[in-house]
């Protein structure tokens, strides 16, 4: 981001809403949750 001369920085520059509602932070919990529960599954299963 380059700033003319005399603009000032506005908070809507700093935080834009794509890189706040990031759809990938959303698919990340939802994809590493079961990955990891059917990892644990299958290793508690050997026993």
């Amino acid at each position: 981001m380059v700033l003319k001369k005399n603009e000032t920085l506005r908070k809507d520059d700093l935080f834009d809403s794509s890189s706040l509602m990031n759809p990938l932070s959303f698919n990340t919990p939802g994809l590493l949750f079961p990955a990891i529960s059917l990892l644990m599954l299958a290793y508690t299963n050997r026993f």
